[in-house]
C-alpha cells in the first residue's frame, strides 16, 4: 500500500508525524506526503502502468499513492472508475472544440463525495475513531453517513434548513444523527467544532482532516490514466470547499515527480463559482491569497454555498500555479444549463457543474481557450439529487385525458426541437443572457435587408436589450422576449444566419438557432464558428430551414 512519510502544514510547512490522528495546524489544512523517491525506485512508469492493467477498476487501484497501509482498514462501497464522456453537441453549444465530461455521478451515493469519504473513513477506522461528525449543505452528509454505516461508526450530520431534501433524507436513512440548523453551513460548522472540543466526535469537516484530499486526488489519477497519461489543456471545476481541485493538482504534481506522465504539460485549472457565492472569484480578481467572504451567500447549487473555505489559499495557489483563473457563472442560468446538458448529451448534470458551463460561455478578461484545446468538465453529482431544482425547471407536465387523447398537442410537441417544451417560454415571457458575440450577431441579423428580416425587425420592437456589468465578469447582454412575440415565421424550426466573406483570411460564421412552435420563440442559442470576431464583414445570408432539414445538415 502507500508509503506515507509525514504530514505537512499547508500554511507554513510544519512537519507532523504520520500514523497519528491529526486535524489541522494553525487552523489550516494538512498535506499527506509520500516517500516519492522510494516509490520511483520501486516503480518506473511502464511497470506501474502494466500493473494497473491487472487491477480492479476502482480508486483503490492507485494504492501506492494512497495512505491506507492495511487492506483490512479499507471501507468501500465499490468506488468504480467513472467514465470520461465526449460531448460534441455540448461542446458546440459552449463554443469549444472538444468537451469531455468526467461523470462522477456514477459513484456510491451519487456524487464525487464518495471518493473523499472512502479515504477519510478508512483512515479514521485505521486510527481508532468510532464517532464522526460534519456540517454539510449538500452531498457530503449522505456520503459520510453511508461510509460510517459501512464502517460501523456513529455519525452526526448538521445541515442548513435549505439543504436539498434528498441530502437531508439520505443522511438520516443511512443512520446518521441528522439535524437541520437555522443558519449557514458556517453555523453548522461551529456546532461540529464545539462538539469536537467537547470530545463528542472527530471533526470530519472539509479539510479538517488530511485524507479527504487523498480520496479526491484519485479524480486526477483516473483522468491521467484515461487520457493515456497526457493531461487535458483545461479543467473546469465547480468550487465550493475546493478539495477536489486541490487534490487533483496534488495528484498531477506527484505523477510528474514520479515521471509517470507521458507529457509533462499541466492543465489550466478554472475554479468556477456562482455569482450568488463567489469568494474565490472575488479573491482571485483582487489578487488576494485568501477568499473574500460574501455578505449574503445564496445559490441553488448547494455544494457551492461555501462562503469561507478552510483551504481557500490552497485553491487560489493551485489555480494561479496552473495559469488558470477563477470564473463566475450566473445563478439565473444554472437550471437552463442543467437542462441543456441533459437534453443534448443525456448526462445527468448537477447544478454545481452547470455553473461551469455558464462560466465557460460567459468567460472574462484574460480567459481564452484555443480552438484545438481539450476541455474537461467534472460533473460532481447526479441531477436527481436536486429535486427542487428539477421541479422548478420543468414545472407541471402537460396532462392528457385517457378518454379523449389530444393528438394535436402530441404532434405539436413533436414539431418543437429537442425538448423545447421543457425550455419553453413562460406566460410572462423570457430573458436570455447573450455574449458579446451573440449580441453582435443579433444586431447584424436585425440590421439586414429582405422580407424575412422585416418580420424579425417588426417583432424586435417588442423586445428589450439591456447591458449589465458585474465586477470581475465584464459585460453581458440580456434579450427579453415577450411570450407572444413571433420572432420567426409560423411553423419554422430554425433560423440560420451565415456570414460570408474573407477578412485577412478569416471566415467567420454565426449561427442562431431559434426553436419555436407555431411561431412562438421558445429557445435561443448561438453558435460562433471561427477564431474571433472580425472588424467588419462583406456580406451575409439568412436561411430558413423547416421540417427535418436541420437534422440532415447535422445542425
Amino acid at each position: 500500500m502507500g508509503r506515507v512519510s509525514h504530514l505537512e502544514s499547508a500554511i507554513d510547512g510544519t512537519v507532523l508525524p504520520a500514523r497519528t490522528l491529526q486535524s489541522v495546524h494553525a487552523g489550516r489544512p494538512l498535506w499527506v506526503r509520500y516517500d516519492l523517491p522510494a516509490l520511483a525506485a520501486q516503480w518506473h512508469a511502464g511497470r506501474w502502468r502494466c500493473s494497473l492493467a491487472t487491477r480492479e477498476s476502482s480508486l483503490w487501484r492507485y494504492r501506492e499513492l494512497l495512505p491506507v497501509e492495511d487492506e483490512a482498514d479499507i471501507v468501500s462501497l465499490g468506488e468504480t472508475m467513472t467514465p470520461l464522456i465526449d460531448c460534441p453537441r455540448l461542446a458546440r453549444h459552449c463554443h469549444v472544440a472538444r468537451l469531455l465530461v468526467k461523470d462522477e455521478s456514477r459513484l456510491p451515493t451519487g456524487s464525487f463525495k464518495a471518493r473523499g469519504m472512502a479515504l477519510a473513513v478508512s483512515m479514521a477506522k485505521a486510527l481508532g475513531v468510532t464517532r464522526v461528525a460534519l456540517p454539510t449543505a449538500g452531498n457530503a452528509g449522505g456520503a459520510l453517513a453511508a461510509y460510517a454505516a459501512r464502517a460501523g461508526m456513529e455519525a452526526w450530520v448538521f445541515m442548513p434548513e435549505d439543504t436539498p431534501a434528498v441530502n437531508r433524507c439520505e443522511a438520516a436513512l443511512f443512520g446518521a444523527h441528522a439535524f437541520t440548523v437555522d443558519g449557514l453551513i458556517t453555523d453548522c460548522g461551529a456546532i461540529v467544532r464545539e462538539g469536537a472540543e467537547r470530545g463528542l466526535w472527530f471533526d470530519m469537516s472539509t479539510l479538517k482532516e488530511p485524507y479527504r484530499i487523498e480520496g479526491k486526488k484519485t479524480m486526477g489519477l483516473e483522468l491521467a490514466e484515461q487520457l493515456d497519461w497526457k493531461l487535458p489543456d483545461v479543467i473546469l471545476y465547480p468550487t465550493g470547499g475546493g478539495t477536489g481541485l486541490i487534490g487533483m493538482w496534488k495528484a498531477f504534481g506527484e505523477l510528474a515527480a514520479l515521471r509517470f506522465l507521458a507529457d509533462p504539460r499541466m492543465p489550466r485549472l478554472y475554479a468556477c463559482q456562482s455569482d450568488g457565492c463567489a469568494p474565490i472569484v472575488a479573491a482571485f480578481d483582487k489578487g488576494e491569497r485568501f477568499g473574500i467572504e460574501p455578505a449574503a451567500p445564496a445559490t441553488i447549487a448547494s455544494g457551492l454555498r461555501v462562503p469561507k473555505a478552510l483551504g481557500d489559499f490552497m485553491i487560489l495557489d493551485a489555480v494561479r500555479a496552473s495559469g488558470g483563473c477563477a470564473l463566475v457563472g450566473f445563478e439565473s442560468e444554472i437550471a437552463e444549463f442543467m437542462a441543456t446538458a441533459m437534453e443534448l448529451e443525456g448526462i445527468s448534470l448537477c447544478p454545481e457543474s452547470a455553473v461551469c458551463l455558464s462560466a465557460l460561455r460567459r468567460g472574462k478578461a484574460g480567459f481564452h481557450i484555443n480552438k484545438e484545446e481539450t476541455v474537461v468538465l467534472f460533473n460532481t453529482g447526479a441531477a436527481q439529487k436536486y429535486v427542487e431544482v428539477m421541479e422548478a425547471k420543468t414545472g407541471a407536465l402537460p396532462r392528457l385525458d385517457k378518454r379523449a387523447v389530444d393528438w394535436s398537442a402530441i404532434e405539436t410537441a413533436g414539431r418543437t426541437s429537442g425538448g423545447a417544451q421543457r425550455r419553453g417560454a413562460t406566460p410572462g415571457g423570457r430573458t436570455f443572457a447573450l455574449t458579446a458575440f451573440e449580441k453582435a450577431g443579433l444586431d447584424m441579423l436585425l440590421a439586414g435587408e429582405g422580407p424575412a428580416l422585416e418580420i424579425l425587425r417588426r417583432q424586435a420592437a417588442a423586445c428589450s436589450v439591456t447591458e449589465r456589468s458585474f465586477t470581475g465578469c465584464g459585460f453581458f447582454t440580456e434579450l427579453s422576449v415577450p411570450a407572444d412575440c413571433e420572432l420567426i415565421p409560423s411553423r419554422s424550426r430554425l433560423v440560420f444566419s451565415e456570414v460570408v466573406g474573407t477578412i485577412d483570411g478569416f471566415e467567420p460564421q454565426i449561427g442562431f438557432l431559434l426553436f419555436g412552435g407555431d411561431g412562438k420563440l421558445q429557445t435561443l442559442e448561438c453558435y460562433v464558428f471561427g477564431d474571433g470576431w472580425p472588424e467588419r464583414v462583406e456580406s451575409w445570408k439568412l436561411r430558413y430551414f423547416t421540417d427535418d432539414e436541420p437534422r440532415r445538415r447535422g445542425l
